[in-house]
């Protein structure tokens, strides 16, 4: 059986057989480190020139391969073991590892990736297990006593690796309610980075967990004295709100109870959401870790878009990350900077602006009046346009991006998101594509065809910047359970199929229909059959319509008094409008998914209480007005030799003209 050679990067150099050092005395020498360099570059064959470049820069080409040569023909002379191990064809030279080798970057970097596989089969003991093996590996930083530049890459390298995997264990274990051990492995990453804010509150936040508090407070005091020392800031305002309330709340049991509830209420509000909230989750784990980057969450209005949002953003709040929410003004032509400036004079934000350069907070104040009351600065001499605008996204890349803070921006209606937003996004990405940066927009439902949000949109989405998360309605049984959830009282089956055949799975509609019936005194299934509507589900539908074309809402108007299925002909031969304009109407209320195809040369309201809506918006004389334009354009489209669009097509005239008051055409096609 081969011997195993068992070689230790991290903490430290060494290279043992079964327990005897190979290259005793030489763990700081030039040796070591080459042959640290060709391990971390293992099973690549490198250059010879560059190598000997890289490890003596100061010497002449011919020196430096001199010298290389000279350090090879050492290792063969005392470890000749070693040296077998080398791919060397005078011009190449590289490390081949084999089974007989046991590296404990190897070791450590596989074992993350392992759990990363596991990750994916939604496994978190075996996740929680696997970490904690890849974690026990890494003893130390990369060769501790080397300060060469390319050591100092890669040792930053795996320490993120680790800090990382710790960040990720912490969050599985307190997911499984294993605070104790998260505790543990806590301690270890505040120690590793005593500085890092989000590692503070994290710590802080598990000792409450676990009632603590004294240590949690000690914690502070400690952090507190370390972040003034070392840096000259004060901690942040995450960790200063939990101070506080640490100092107001000194029996934690209550925060437990009520932090218990809200886990509770946190899984039922997710209802019929479980996999789009666990791609929030890995979006922002790998923004945080370095990997900007934007989520849109889309679907109709009320389908809980801005609520997931507002969870995520607790969420990330808790793990101590700058959350910045905004939204986006209505706007056909959105002002510049329209979605960042109400950022700037964020309170979050007044610690990153202090450490900034005069000039730069100069230039972003121009985008916010409450910048320039709070800093009375001498402003720098003005550049040219285009240097001025440079400046401009370089101040907010530093202002809205921290190395040492995630930040989470949400942008709620944010298809009326401006152009020079996005530009600022696009600069982001050249630039910065590391920063720990995650935005979050919301987009409603419209046709945006000409807007700067669906030009930017397409171009993030080819580069594969943007991960587009849709929301669909829910299901029967996911409603069934939202309802329940919801109601205070227990509800009978037959309530709930009129509660989602009314709502048709959407959250919003749901749960407020639910409380409609509990204000109602008993008469829930009178309310349901007569298609009583609450007054908020009328304004969340009526402002989805105001931002149609007035050609669009006039043959929407047309459409309610239809029905709920309608077909393009009838609907043309009602208006009487120019065909282009009509057909272009058309496409536009398709896109704002208003309307959806229901089969050949059919279509039907995306949703019943849409065309409810309209239909009882309508006045009197014009609801007439448009029975009587729809019956007359269903005579003539059956005189006309038409196919028929409805078995009871004569039924459905005599209907139209009664509604029209149009009685006696009503009973000449009732009698036919």
């Amino acid at each position: 059986m081969a011997p195993m050679i068992r070689i230790q990067l991290l903490g430290g150099f060494s290279i043992t057989c079964d327990g005897q050092e190979l290259l005793p005395g030489r763990s700081n020498t030039r040796l070591a480190l080459l042959l640290a360099f060709l391990l971390l570059k293992r099973n690549l064959l490198l250059s010879r020139k560059q190598i000997a470049y890289l490890f003596w820069t100061d010497s002449t080409d011919k020196q430096a391969r001199s010298n290389l040569r000279g350090l090879l023909t050492t290792l063969r002379r005392e470890a000749p073991m070693l040296a077998t191990c080398l791919l060397d064809d005078k011009t190449l030279l590289g490390w081949h590892s084999d089974p007989t080798q046991e590296i404990d970057v190897t070791d450590f970097e596989s074992a993350l990736e392992r759990a990363a596989m596991l990750d994916q089969e939604a496994n978190n003991e075996l996740v929680v297990d696997t970490l904690k093996k890849a974690l026990s590996l890494y003893t130390g930083d990369l060769l501790p006593a080397s300060y060469a530049d390319w050591v100092l890459a890669e040792r930053l390298r795996l320490k993120t690796a680790y800090l990382d995997g710790l960040h990720w264990l912490i969050d599985l274990l307190e997911t499984l309610g294993r605070h104790h051990e998260a505790i543990h492995y806590a301690e270890q990453l505040w120690r590793a980075d005593p500085l890092r804010e989000t590692t503070i509150f994290l710590l802080m936040r598990l000792y409450a967990a676990v009632g603590d508090r004294a240590r949690a407070l000690s914690l502070y005091a400690d952090s507190a004295r370390l972040l003034v020392e070392e840096l000259g800031v004060e901690p942040g305002p995450a960790i200063q709100e939990l101070h506080q309330r640490l100092l107001q709340e000194p029996e934690l049991h209550r925060a437990e109870k009520a932090a218990d509830r809200a886990d509770d209420e946190a899984a039922c509000s997710l209802i019929g959401r479980t996999e789009q909230w666990e791609k929030l989750v890995a979006s922002w784990r790998a923004a945080s870790a370095g990997a900007a980057h934007i989520v849109m969450l889309t679907g109709e209005a009320g389908i809980g878009k801005s609520y997931l949002a507002h969870k995520l953003r607790q969420w990330c709040s808790a793990q101590g990350a700058t959350v910045l929410p905004a939204t986006c003004p209505q706007a056909r032509l959105p002002a510049p900077y329209v979605a960042l400036a109400p950022l700037l004079a964020s309170q979050l934000l007044a610690q990153r602006i202090e450490r900034m350069d005069e000039a730069d907070v100069a230039c972003l104040q121009a985008l916010s009046a409450a910048l320039r009351r709070r800093y009375a600065l001498n402003r720098p001499e003005p550049l040219a346009a285009q240097w001025q605008q440079l400046r401009l996204l370089q101040a907010l890349t530093t202002l809205l991006t921290d190395p040492a803070e995630p930040t989470l921006i949400t942008l709620d209606d944010a298809q009326w998101c401006d152009e020079q937003s996005f530009e600022w996004l696009n600069y982001l990405f050249a630039v910065e594509p590391t920063a720990r940066l995650m935005v979050v927009m919301m987009v409603g439902e419209g046709d945006f065809a000409e807007m700067p949000f669906q030009r930017a949109c397409a171009a993030f989405l080819a580069k594969g910047h943007l991960q587009p998360i849709e929301l669909n309605r829910l299901t029967f049984e996911e409603s069934a359970r939202l309802a329940r959830h919801v109601a205070s009282q227990p509800l009978d089956q037959r309530t709930v199929e009129q509660l989602y055949a009314a709502s048709a799975g959407n959250p919003f509609f749901i749960i407020e229909l639910v409380r409609m019936l509990e204000t109602s005194q008993g008469v829930a299934q009178g309310l349901l059959t007569e298609g009583t509507l609450p007054a908020s589900v009328s304004a969340l539908i009526l402002h989805r319509l105001s931002t149609l074309s007035p050609t669009a809402r006039r043959l929407l108007d047309v459409a309610a008094v239809i029905g709920q299925h309608f077909t393009p002909m009838l609907l043309f031969q009602a208006d009487r409008a120019p065909s282009d304009a009509l057909v272009q109407a058309l496409d536009e209320l398709w896109r704002c998914a208003l309307i959806v195809a229901a089969g050949a040369d059919v279509y039907t309201f995306s949703h019943e209480l849409v065309r409810e809506v309209i239909y009882r918006g309508l006045s009197d004389a014009r609801r007439r007005h448009l029975h009587r334009r729809v019956a007359q354009a269903m005579v003539e489209l059956s005189t006309g030799d038409r196919q028929e669009m409805f078995t009871d097509e004569d039924n459905r005239i005599a209907t139209h003209f009664a509604l029209a008051d149009r009685i006696p055409e009503a009973a000449h096609f009732q009698t036919q």
